[in-house]
């Protein structure tokens, strides 16, 4: 028994119209098929970009990544990002200071633990600075109050309720040891943890 795939191609209306010649009863094969999806994917990888926009703000490299996920070519992706990039639609900076914004957001994050979620997404190091740069300009005490309250959780969860004035040798150095994982220097936790 033959087994018969199914393959499901997106093409342009307008450019299977240019080559279906369907009274010279011309066979289109599979090769000439996948020629019209490369063709055809410059009309649709604008749209999926668009799509992923609209859900939320995406960095350049994180959004060519999710559109060759997707099955468009790098080439592809990079023309409709940049596209966009000209028209508005995506921005580095907007995106980046959105992300900070969010990470922030009621939970203890450290400077280092914002600049490396900011890398690990496609950001370069000049923006990642300016968009941290913004966050502290909108919130001055920002990351002071992330490391009290990030102190404040670790000291709770090693000593329990009786706070840092009966914690033990070994008790300090957890805490301090799980500060320093979380991305917060020595200098800063010195400041606020004695």
């Amino acid at each position: 028994m033959e087994r018969i795939r199914k393959i499901r191609f997106d093409i342009a209306g307008d450019i299977f119209a240019r080559v279906d010649d369907r009274t010279t009863g011309t066979v289109t094969t599979f090769g000439r098929l996948q020629d019209l999806v490369r063709r055809s994917e410059y009309l649709f990888v604008k749209p999926a970009a668009v799509d992923l926009l609209a859900r939320r703000d995406h960095s350049r490299q994180e959004l060519i990544r999710k559109l060759i996920r997707k099955g468009f070519s790098r080439a592809a992706g990079t023309q409709a990002v940049d596209e966009l990039q000209s028209q508005g639609y995506q921005d580095d900076l907007r995106a980046a200071e959105s992300w900070v914004r969010s990470a922030m957001y009621g939970s203890g994050r450290s400077r280092a633990y914002v600049l490396a979620g900011l890398a690990k997404r496609g950001y370069d190091r000049d923006i990642a600075a300016r968009a941290v740069l913004a966050y502290e300009a909108e919130h001055p005490c920002g990351f002071d109050d992330a490391l009290k309250s990030q102190i404040e959780k670790t000291v709770r969860a090693v000593v329990g309720t009786n706070g840092v004035t009966d914690m033990t040798v070994d008790q300090r150095h957890t805490v301090l040891s799980r500060l320093l994982r979380r991305g917060f220097s020595m200098k800063e936790i010195q400041q606020h943890f004695r």
